[in-house]
């Protein structure tokens, strides 16, 4: 527990106002338990900044012509992989 506190002052402490909103989609409910732990290790600003949601409340949060078809949006952009070629020695 304190190596995970010690990890959330050095965010707080070193990337400010970084994030402004992180989404945690469809968590598992084992998430619910996690979080009473580590939210009061949080400064109250970070811990708003941290917002659980269901699939169909992501168009509250980002605008549908941001959010990936897949999530019920309009973005057709597709991510696609391509590993580096790994070449033989």
């Amino acid at each position: 527990l304190s190596s995970l506190q010690f990890m959330v002052n050095c965010f707080q402490s070193f990337y400010p106002e970084v994030l402004a909103k992180c989404l945690i989609k469809d968590a598992p409910w084992i998430f619910n338990g996690f979080w009473k732990l580590v939210k009061p290790l949080l400064d109250p600003v970070v811990a708003s900044k941290i917002v659980f949601v269901k699939e169909s409340e992501l168009k509250n949060h980002i605008p549908a012509e941001n959010l990936p078809t897949a999530f019920g949006g309009k973005d057709l952009f597709v991510y696609e992989y391509f590993p580096p070629d790994s070449h033989e020695d």
